[in-house]
């Protein structure tokens, strides 16, 4: 089954990949304003913080629901680091002890906890608040066993960091190679659909789909992270893929986004489409 929109989209054989981009790229809404994902941020931060007022068994859901909703809204205000600073000291802590609280209840979750880290550690604030309680600082460590430059940050007191622009030179470079092996993987998924999100509930293969979204999503987020901080050249990998390889990744999330089937993943979505604008020159052809 092929809805109006993706048949829109279908590429021909021929020619003006670049123009057939630029037209899927109009339809996905635009990435909200900075104000807005401040608001939504702040937003988060308080359900945090209401937290404690819940009764007991009322907690794990609203604990569950509050995460997801936190980590939501934290990967676009990474953005802005004034938007990741502005709350205080105590709902920080309450952040990071939920974030440590839903990785140790769920261990599928500890990938997203140490995404969520990876952004809040970019930003002295953060790990100020991190390093204030000892057991915070016992628990994170453990979380971060397998992280060492975010252990690092952890392990070094806030006002003694380096410059941003000489640190991680060596763990930049990891990260790079991982970024590409997820990027690869999971545009070899999309590429399995046909660049169609599929629409079989009766299947693994929506999950299987949403499994390669998340695998470019990962690698997308990873090298927006480290992107001002890698060796010159080492982006160069993302314009091996030519304009018509982006294109059909584009036809791949639109066709998720309006499939209406994952209402979950459209910020994380935008946010791919936002970020491969920045750091791609073949996406933006």
């Amino acid at each position: 089954y092929t809805t109006k929109a993706q048949a829109t989209y279908c590429l021909p054989t021929s020619g003006a990949a670049s123009s057939r981009q630029r037209a899927v790229e109009r339809s996905l809404p635009k990435p909200d304003r900075m104000a807005d994902v401040g608001q939504r941020l702040t937003g988060c931060i308080a359900s945090v913080r209401a937290l404690s007022t819940l009764p007991e068994h009322r907690r794990p859901d609203a604990e569950a629901t509050a995460f997801d909703e936190f980590r939501s809204a934290l990967v676009p205000a990474r953005k802005d680091r004034s938007l990741l600073e502005s709350h205080a000291a105590e709902d920080m802590v309450s952040v990071l002890q939920l974030i440590v609280r839903r990785a140790a209840q769920r261990t599928m979750l500890k990938g997203r906890a140490k995404e969520c880290l990876g952004i809040l550690f970019s930003s002295h604030v953060w790990l100020q608040a991190a390093q204030s309680q000892s057991d915070l600082v016992l628990s994170l460590s453990e979380l971060l066993a397998d992280r060492p430059e975010l252990l690092e940050l952890l392990d070094t007191p806030a006002g003694a960091r380096e410059p941003e622009a000489t640190r991680f030179p060596s763990a930049a470079v990891e990260d790079i190679g991982d970024a590409e092996q997820r990027l690869a993987s999971g545009k070899n998924i999309m590429a399995s659909f046909a660049y169609q999100f599929p629409l079989d509930s009766l299947s693994d293969k929506i999950d299987v789909a949403t499994d390669g979204f998340m695998r470019v999503f990962q690698a997308v987020t990873r090298l927006s992270t480290i992107a001002g901080k890698a060796p010159a050249g080492k982006l160069a990998f993302l314009d091996q893929y030519s304009t018509e390889d982006w294109a059909n990744v584009m036809r791949f999330l639109l066709s998720m986004y309006e499939s209406g089937v994952r209402k979950a993943y459209n910020e994380r979505i935008k946010f791919v489409v936002d970020k491969l604008r920045d750091l791609c020159q073949n996406f933006r052809a």
